[in-house]
């Protein structure tokens, strides 16, 4: 009786398995949902790195400026 009740436990540790693997391979052929994960990631991504991109254009401008101004004297 304890064959059956071992065999019984290993079937159903494996139906557990194989319903986490079924379930990780759906969420990764949904192309719906990863895209919306992926564009909010990246909406994230750009609010966390505004200020500084928003300097680093200023930065650029500036020395651009300067450039042109500089090659207008010489």
């Amino acid at each position: 009786m304890t064959a059956i009740g071992e065999l019984e436990a290993e079937i159903a540790l494996t139906r557990d398995q194989l319903a986490g693997t079924v379930s990780a391979l759906s969420d990764r052929l949904d192309v719906g949902a990863r895209l919306h994960e992926s564009a909010d990631h990246a909406k994230r991504a750009a609010a966390s790195h505004k200020p500084a991109l928003i300097a680093a254009t200023g930065l650029a401008a500036l020395g651009l400026a300067a450039f042109v101004l500089w090659r207008r004297r010489s």
